[in-house]
């Protein structure tokens, strides 16, 4: 049997499965982790910003966070859009495979 089938073996979900829910509430689940995320990276950038004394106010500070943050946020829906191509491409791949007629 071929290596890649044992370790990605392809899903068959019926509407009723337990997986088939959890895959459906995949996307609400990473949306709420983003906006979590998104909530905590501006109450960071609020505090750098105010720092602890209220007359050291420095807007550099708020941008290094704030920068920082939007970097981490851009790599890590970039891995995610990577991630969601490469399964879909091999779902079409496993699609087609299985379409084909077999090779004598």
């Amino acid at each position: 049997m071929d290596r890649a089938v044992l370790l990605n073996p392809p899903l068959i979900l019926s509407t009723d499965s337990r997986a088939f829910q959890l895959m459906k509430n995949q996307k609400s689940i990473l949306l709420t982790i983003v906006i979590g995320l998104t909530a905590w990276g501006i109450f960071h950038t609020v505090g750098a910003y105010r720092g602890v004394d209220p007359d050291d106010v420095d807007i550099r500070r708020s941008l290094v966070v704030a920068v920082s943050f939007a970097l981490f946020m851009g790599f890590w829906g970039l891995m995610l859009w990577l991630r969601s191509t490469r399964l879909r491409q091999e779902k079409q791949d496993r699609e087609q495979d299985s379409d084909a007629p077999p090779e004598l």
